[in-house]
């Protein structure tokens, strides 16, 4: 028997999902493939593929004897999928966006049975052997808590990666992309209220899309989420409508990919108000294609900011407490997030035009593409192996 790895996670296609097909590629790098490997979905599920079809189902796995499980979700629901039996170590790839981990225990509803857990998310975490964490401020926070946790980052997409050395046309005017959810976190609202204050007109050739899907696999919430995040931009569109607004569309359907893709190549700004981010996945998609990046989330963009300096503007933020949310059940009322002010977002836009106004009509993949590659971040974890 060969000993090998279950990987325990997400694989839909959401930051989450693509983020655990990127570290399946740096355990490729490390000699670790699919046939030594066996994906295990859980959370929001997967999206079978060419890439994940060997990983669910292969008579290999057959022959392993899985020693190690690296389980990557929340640090809450953490302690509800610790690997026993015949494993040996135990890694937990995780992530987090406030001040602190949970100081207090979080009541989950279990999977399946529907019974009530508390959990103490600090006491419950030093059950791992292991702690990956995206970015330093995610390190911080674990090492502040008193939890030992490596940086591993995030690791681009091959439908990415694939355009490194690209030089792209593009217009002077102003392309701005916002990605997300529309939920406190996210604090998508303010972002659009910063973009209507900015006293653009259509005469300045301006846009902001905004694209609003959930990842979940309840297919109605899918869509009364939709409905309700595009009710509540018509809202605050219509305080700000006249004959001169700025230009402004939404999406609200699940797109493959390949169309996110053509969004971030076809913008030249990607925005986010957001009052928490561990590592902003479609940020650091954006700086890789030469895009730059308003950011919001706290200290959680100077990790992509330290690689692409000229692109990437972190928006100045306040403490203000988090506002809990059952679709987040790690934000509680005892951690404060990162609250962007609505007029620097405003300014921030307005710098940004500048910016764009005085650059040429092109644009070039940059020295991310090599930083978040699958080789890059297997080089950072040369001196690991799994039991």
């Amino acid at each position: 028997m060969t000993n090998g790895i279950r990987y325990f996670g997400g694989f839909a296609p959401n930051g989450v999902g693509y983020a655990a097909r990127g570290y399946l590629r740096v355990l490729e790098e490390l000699g670790y493939g699919y046939e030594k490997v066996r994906a295990v979905a859980v959370l929001d599920g997967v999206a079978l593929d060419d890439f994940m079809n060997p990983y669910i189902d292969n008579e290999s796995h057959l022959d392993v004897t899985f020693t190690t499980q690296i389980t990557h979700c929340d640090p809450v629901r953490a302690a509800l999928y610790i690997g026993a039996g015949e494993v040996k170590h135990n890694i937990l790839i995780t992530y987090w966006e406030t001040n602190q981990l949970p100081q207090r225990a979080v009541e989950l509803i279990m999977p399946m049975t529907g019974q009530r857990r508390r959990i103490d998310c600090v006491d419950a975490l030093k059950a791992y052997d292991e702690i990956w964490v995206p970015s330093r401020f995610t390190q911080s926070v674990f090492e502040d808590a008193g939890l030992k946790a490596r940086l591993v980052p995030h690791v681009l997409p091959p439908e990415i990666l694939k355009l490194k050395g690209a030089t792209f046309k593009h217009t002077n005017k102003t392309r701005i992309l916002n990605v997300g959810t529309w939920d406190g976190r996210k604090n998508t609202g303010s972002l659009l209220h910063a973009y209507f204050k900015t006293g653009w007109t259509l005469d300045d050739s301006t846009h902001l899309h905004m694209h609003m899907v959930p990842s979940r696999r309840d297919r109605e919430a899918v869509h009364a989420h939709a409905r309700f995040a595009a009710e509540r931009m018509s809202v605050i569109r219509e305080q700000y409508t006249n004959n001169t607004m700025p230009g402004f569309t939404t999406s609200t359907i699940e797109l493959p990919f390949e169309e996110m893709v053509k969004m971030h190549v076809g913008s030249n700004v990607f925005a986010t108000a957001s009052r928490g981010e561990s590592a902003c996945y479609d940020a650091i998609i954006a700086a890789a294609l030469g895009n730059y990046v308003i950011g919001g989330g706290g200290p959680a963009l100077e990790d992509i900011k330290e690689v692409v300096p000229h692109l990437v503007k972190t928006l100045p933020w306040r403490y203000t407490p988090v506002i809990e949310d059952p679709l987040y059940p790690y934000l509680t009322t005892d951690q404060d997030w990162f609250d962007v002010p609505v007029p620097a977002i405003t300014e921030a836009f307005l710098g940004i035009k500048e910016l764009i106004e005085k650059s040429t009509n092109t644009k070039e993949t940059t020295a991310a593409m090599d930083h978040y590659s699958p080789e890059s971040v297997a080089a950072g974890l040369k001196d690991w192996s799994p039991v």
